[in-house]
């Protein structure tokens, strides 16, 4: 299958040999695949280094039907409220960053986790700041680059240390999947929002019972 990128605008992007070309004629041009994005999702694919995070967005508007049933339902909550204006404090997160990390059982020989889907996280004054985006606005984070880690990650329990390998594969379907899949952590953002006030109305309680 052809290798695919993700585009400012929300465009998919491909290269390919023009038909009925021949000789030097023949060179490479790009086509654009947007509308047929749903038949590419288990293509490799990459980033575009001037994509931010509402471009994801555009593209998942652009199918929003068919991505909610694949992904989650929650999808056209969080893609309304990425494509509309944010008025809050300035996010503190400088990207969002996609990275395989993979857990693994020396013992057992097996995969524990992160095999499937790359982990979604953002970014602070640098790459090595990380930090949860589950209850992060989808508009708070809309104008942040997305970058795809050249790393892939297995954690060994045994020695309690990573094991780094470099170039590591996405598709789209597992770009996609692994920033819906944090957005949508709590549910809609409704559902986020409420679970948020939850947690800060609990630690408020806990510090006052503590003195």
């Amino acid at each position: 299958m052809e290798d695919i990128r993700i585009a400012s605008g929300g465009r998919l992007l491909t290269t390919r040999l023009p038909d009925g070309a021949g000789g030097e004629e023949r060179k490479e041009v790009v086509v654009d695949i947007t509308d047929h994005a749903l038949g590419y999702l288990f293509c490799n694919c990459s980033i575009d280094s001037d994509v931010i995070f509402k471009d994801i967005l555009l593209l998942l508007d652009r199918h929003l039907e068919a991505f909610s049933e694949i992904f989650n339902d929650n999808l056209p909550a969080i893609v309304k409220e990425g494509l509309s204006p944010y008025v809050g404090a300035k996010s503190l997160l400088t990207s969002l960053m996609l990275m395989w990390e993979i857990g693994y059982d020396e013992a057992e020989k097996k995969v524990l986790s992160g095999n499937t889907v790359p982990h979604c996280y953002g970014t602070g004054a640098s790459d090595e700041d990380i930090f949860g985006i589950e209850f992060a606005p989808a508009n708070e984070i809309a104008e942040l680059p997305v970058k795809l880690s050249s790393k892939l990650r297995i954690w060994k329990e045994e020695q309690g240390e990573y094991e780094v390998f470099k170039n590591p594969e996405y598709t789209l379907g597992q770009i996609l999947h692994s920033i819906i899949l944090q957005l949508a952590f709590f549910g809609s953002p409704a559902d986020r929002d409420k679970k948020h006030e939850e947690m800060l109305n609990s630690i408020k309680e806990a510090k006052n019972e503590i003195g």
